[in-house]
């Protein structure tokens, strides 16, 4: 597998990943998908022409085609909006193949067989979420188990063996590093389960500062009842009689004043 290819594919398992956890809309990553897959059957279509005598050379690009076309029929299905149960079939086959050249890879490059195995595990995943219509393994949700499956895994599986190859760093005989690799590819599966398990919380959205918080009264609350109506009116009316001095009340808020009848004499006053 080339190695630009294989930089380019820990990018888009990346993106994807983080697409199957929700963080964005999947037609987003529709450029990357097509572009990453058309790379990956172009190219391996014009070494097919060119080095189809070289003993090694077709299987080698063999495999590039199955990534390559796992990425394009993703971006398809997306922009269709495809149920993807085809696309999983497919990725059973693929996850077969993959543990079939993780075997063969322990005669010449064993610390990349962990590689494959990793991809094998991703694949199989789709399978079973694509074409299976499994929904839950182990107690966790299979799709978020996918997701982050893809996000670490493609970092250990292709981003770092692209990186190391492309500097000519890859220990391919290597037994202490072929022990580390097993080590990581492991610890990516108990990371994902972890992760998907809600165990080790990360990517979720923060909640908003309690301090900030503004409370809104219900909409029953905010209607007096009817007593209550009434004692609003009456303490506004005793308010606008309470005036200051200065203000001159008009007559016809004063209280009529009670008539007082004259006192009547008493005989004894009126002989006087």
């Amino acid at each position: 597998m080339g190695n630009v290819g294989l930089f380019l594919i820990g990018a888009v398992l990346l993106v994807n990943g983080l697409g199957l956890l929700g963080r964005f809309n999947p037609r987003s990553a529709v450029p990357l998908n097509l572009f990453v897959g058309g790379i990956q059957v172009i190219l391996p279509t014009i070494g097919l022409v060119f080095d189809y005598q070289v003993p090694g050379a077709p299987a080698g690009y063999a495999s590039l085609y199955l990534f390559g076309f796992t990425y394009l029929w993703v971006a398809l299905d997306t922009l269709r909006g495809d149920s993807g149960q085809a696309f999983g079939a497919f990725s059973g086959f693929v996850a077969v193949i993959a543990v079939i050249q993780g075997f063969l890879s322990l005669r010449t490059d064993p610390p990349f067989a962990i590689a494959w195995w990793l991809w094998a595990f991703m694949w199989g995943a789709f399978f079973l979420l694509q074409y299976s219509g499994v929904k839950r393994v182990a107690g966790v949700d299979l799709a978020a188990f996918t997701g982050w499956l893809l996000i670490i895994g493609g970092q250990v599986s292709a981003t770092v063996p692209a990186l190391l190859r492309l500097n000519d760093a890859w220990p391919a005989q290597s037994t202490g590093f072929f022990v580390l690799m097993s080590a990581a590819g492991l610890l990516t599966l108990a990371l994902s389960y972890a992760l998907a398990a809600g165990r080790i919380c990360v990517l979720t959205t923060p909640a908003a500062p309690s301090a900030h918080t503004i409370e809104v009264p219900d909409a029953a609350e905010t209607v007096p009842a009817a007593g209550e109506r009434a004692a609003v009116v009456e303490s506004a009316a005793a308010a606008a009689v309470q005036v200051s001095p200065a203000v001159r009340v008009p007559s016809a808020l004063q209280a009529p004043a009670s008539k007082q009848e004259p006192a009547r004499e008493s005989p004894a006053e009126a002989a006087l």
